[in-house]
C-alpha cells in the first residue's frame, strides 16, 4: 500500500520500505529518501504484509513529518529531514494526525484506541486518551484545540473534550455503514462533514450532534447502483470564500474525483451541496491531498502514477498541472523495489457481515406446524376407529 501527503513546499510518498521526499524551491525538485528500518519485536511478531495501511501526516507549519507502518511510528524534521524519534505504537495504526499546535502526535489504532505521542519529547512513550469497542477508521482535532473526534466501524463519530477526551461531548449518529472518513469545514470550522460506506456525505454541527444535511454520492448519476452503495474513502476540503468551502471526495473503485461547492452562510442558516465538478482519471485513485489550491492525486498506475490540479478561480474548478512530472519519472526509476499497488484495496471488508435468520425460524416453525398436525390428525384418527 502507499500514502500521499502534501504541504507548503512538500511532496512526500510513502511505500512500505521508504518514504521518498521531493521539495520544490519553485524552479525544480530536491529529492530525499527516508528508510523505513523495522524494530526487531515488528519482525518477530508478525511478516511485514504489503497491504498493511501506511499512515503519513505533515505538521501544520510544515516542520514535521511523521509515518506509521505497522506499529513502528517515525518521525522526521523537515528541515534537514533527520529521523528524530522511532517508537512503537501498541497496535497497528488505522489514522494519524498532528495536532493544530504541532505539539502531540494522535494516533488511532485498529483495535479503537487513540494515544497521543509527543513532538518535543520524542522518546517520550504514547499516552492513552480514549477508545471506541470498535475498529477506528479516522480521527481529527478541531482547529480551535478544544475537541477530538474519531469515527469507527460500527456507524459511531464521537465528539470528545481534547485532551481529556474522557469527557464526551457528543455523538453524531445516522449513518448506516461505517464512517471513513472525517473533515472540519475551512469556512466555518463548526460544521464536521463525514463520509461513509453508505454512500452519503453528511454534515453535522458536532458540538451537539446535529445533522444538518446528507448528501447521497448516487445523486451524482454515477454509475453506481442504488444496490451498490459507493464507498467515500477520502474527504479534503478548501476554503473558498467567507461562505464557501470547496469539498474534494474520492470513492473507493470510482475513477472520478467529486468536486462539491459547500454554501452556508450561518451555522444555523441554509446549507448546500451542489456537485461543480467530476475530474476523469484514467486509472483507480489510491489517495489524494489538497494543499491550499494544489490537488494532488496518487493513482493505481505505476507509469503515470500521480496526478496534480491547481484550482483556477476565474473557472472555479480544478484545471490539470504538470508539475508533479518530474516526481513521476523519479518514482519510475524505483518502482521494481517498491512493489506499488500489488494488493487491492481491502475496505470492503468493513462491511458487516447480516444473517438473515427469520426465513429460517418461519420455516422451521412451519415444520413444526405441520408435524403437530398430522399427529394431532392419526390421534383423533385412531380415537375414531
Amino acid at each position: 500500500m502507499a500514502a500521499l501527503t502534501t504541504g507548503r513546499d512538500q511532496t512526500v510518498l510513502s511505500f512500505l520500505n521508504a518514504s521518498f521526499v521531493f521539495t520544490s524551491n519553485g524552479v525544480d525538485y530536491a529529492e530525499h529518501l527516508l528508510e523505513h528500518t523495522y524494530s526487531d519485536s515488528t519482525e518477530e511478531s508478525e511478516d511485514i504484509d504489503v497491504s498493511m495501511v501506511i499512515c503519513t501526516a505533515l505538521s501544520h507549519f510544515s516542520d514535521y513529518f511523521t509515518c506509521c507502518i505497522h506499529k513502528d511510528l517515525y518521525l522526521w524534521r523537515t528541515k534537514d529531514w533527520k529521523l528524530v524519534s522511532k517508537r512503537l505504537v501498541n497496535r497497528s495504526a488505522s489514522a494519524i494526525i498532528f495536532s493544530p499546535n504541532d505539539e502531540v502526535i494522535a494516533v488511532a489504532d485498529k483495535s479503537g484506541d487513540v494515544f497521543l505521542f509527543s513532538v518535543k519529547s520524542p522518546e517520550k512513550e504514547g499516552e492513552f486518551i480514549l477508545g471506541h469497542i470498535s475498529m477506528l477508521l479516522d480521527l481529527l482535532i478541531t482547529p480551535n484545540n478544544k475537541y477530538i473526534i474519531t469515527c469507527d466501524r460500527d456507524e459511531k463519530i464521537r465528539v470528545s473534550c481534547f485532551p481529556n477526551a474522557y469527557n464526551i461531548q457528543s455523538y453524531c449518529l445516522g449513518h448506516e455503514e461505517f464512517v471513513t472518513c472525517l473533515n472540519i469545514l475551512p469556512h466555518n470550522e463548526n460544521i464536521l462533514v463525514s463520509g461513509s460506506g453508505d454512500g452519503t456525505l453528511r454534515f453535522w454541527n458536532y458540538v451537539c450532534g446535529k445533522q444538518l444535511l446528507c448528501r447521497n454520492c448516487n445523486q451524482n448519476g454515477s454509475e453506481f447502483s442504488s444496490n451498490n452503495n459507493p464507498i467515500i474513502s477520502k474527504l479534503k476540503s478548501k476554503k473558498h470564500s467567507a461562505e464557501v468551502s470547496i469539498l474534494v471526495a474520492m470513492l473507493v473503485s470510482f475513477k472520478d474525483i467529486l468536486v462539491y461547492n459547500i454554501n452556508s452562510e450561518a451555522i444555523e442558516g441554509e446549507l448546500t451541496c451542489i456537485l461543480k465538478q467530476k475530474i476523469s482519471l484514467e486509472s483507480e485513485p489510491w489517495c489524494i491531498s489538497l494543499s491550499d489550491d494544489n490537488l494532488v492525486i496518487l493513482k493505481q498506475n505505476v507509469e503515470e502514477c500521480l496526478s496534480a490540479y491547481v484550482f483556477c478561480r476565474n473557472k472555479n474548478e480544478f484545471v490539470l498541472d504538470n508539475c508533479v512530472t518530474p516526481i513521476v519519472n523519479s518514482i519510475k526509476k524505483h518502482t521494481g523495489k517498491l512493489n506499488i499497488f500489488n494488493k487491492e484495496r481491502q475496505i470492503s471488508t468493513l462491511y458487516k457481515r447480516r444473517f438473515d435468520n427469520v426465513q429460517e425460524y418461519l420455516k422451521r416453525k412451519l415444520e413444526r406446524i405441520e408435524t403437530n398436525t398430522k399427529k394431532l390428525k392419526n390421534k383423533t384418527t385412531s380415537e375414531m376407529t
